[in-house]
């Protein structure tokens, strides 16, 4: 295992290696990919938040992560998670708009009907009294509650979108062009979805814009403090979200970066390649 000294010049050698895979993207599309970055990473602990594949040099969102993230144990008895596919159809009164989202703490909105901790409406409506909402129970799919004559008996209902249709996102919420419903998914009681960004490739990428940005002649980022900062962040093996960042997990995750490679995109793909080549050396003996 590398020193810290040892180890800002292994990931500075990487991003210098990796300005190939973004120097053919102009300026506006490299900063429009980082303003992406950073929301990414700003919401790193937003419940149930999907971070975006953005095409490289385009500085467009390609796709969304849809991928399951991590539960954490939540202490209110009515917050849950989803184990499968689908997400929550909820409504927000004020903007007159449906959401899509994976963010489930149940609460009851000013009118008595089943909403999430934002305010917004589940959908299919719910009108529930107070006093029995406390004692709701999760089913595998749904709530319920039995007491003398007062029975609810409800079935959440997920979806989710169409392949090829237009997806957008508000934070954790989503707004689905098509859908359709899903099946195959259970609920897990007393826990909440985290994010799925993922720190070190969402850092490492934002280095390779900066010394792109900075080989540019770029003045829109003060580049050299801002990756100062991000090396310190990638360094930084106590923080919350991430488990010794080290040079597996710099290997690993540009492993990643090439599976996700934009298709027809040879020279980013064969720059990574290179890169793991060359670096594949670190592996050895501590990873064997």
């Amino acid at each position: 295992m590398k020193g810290g000294k040892e180890m800002i010049k292994y990931l500075i050698s990487i991003f210098l290696l990796m300005t190939g895979f973004v120097l053919f993207a102009d300026e506006s599309s490299l900063l429009n990919e980082y303003v992406l970055l950073i929301e990414d990473i700003n919401n790193i602990d937003t419940p149930a938040y999907k971070s975006a594949f953005v095409k490289a040099g385009s500085g467009k969102i390609m796709d969304f992560d849809f991928s399951e993230s991590k539960n954490t144990v939540s202490q209110n008895p009515l917050d849950f998670s989803i184990h499968g596919p689908g997400f929550l159809k909820v409504y927000d009164d004020s903007k007159k708009a449906e959401y899509f989202s994976r963010y489930c703490s149940l609460t009851i909105n000013s009118e008595g009907f089943l909403a999430n901790a934002d305010g917004f409406k589940i959908l299919p409506e719910l009108k529930i009294d107070k006093k029995v909402f406390d004692k709701l129970q999760f089913s595998d799919n749904g709530l319920n509650y039995r007491y003398g004559k007062t029975s609810i008996e409800y079935k959440f209902k997920l979806y989710m979108p169409v392949a090829g249709s237009a997806v957008a996102r508000e934070k954790n919420y989503f707004i689905f062009e098509k859908y359709d419903e899903a099946s195959g998914f259970s609920i897990v009681g007393r826990s909440l979805e985290q994010s799925n960004v993922k720190l070190t490739s969402s850092l490492l990428r934002m280095l390779f814009i900066l010394n792109a940005l900075d080989k540019a002649g770029s003045k829109k980022i003060k580049e050299i403090k801002t990756k100062e900062l991000l090396v310190e962040k990638l360094l930084d093996a106590s923080n919350q979200w991430q488990t010794n960042i080290n040079e597996e997990n710099v290997i690993l995750e540009i492993k990643s970066m090439i599976t996700k490679a934009p298709p027809g995109d040879l020279k980013s793909l064969a720059m990574l390649k290179s890169i793991i080549a060359d670096y594949s050396i670190f592996l050895a003996p501590d990873y064997e």
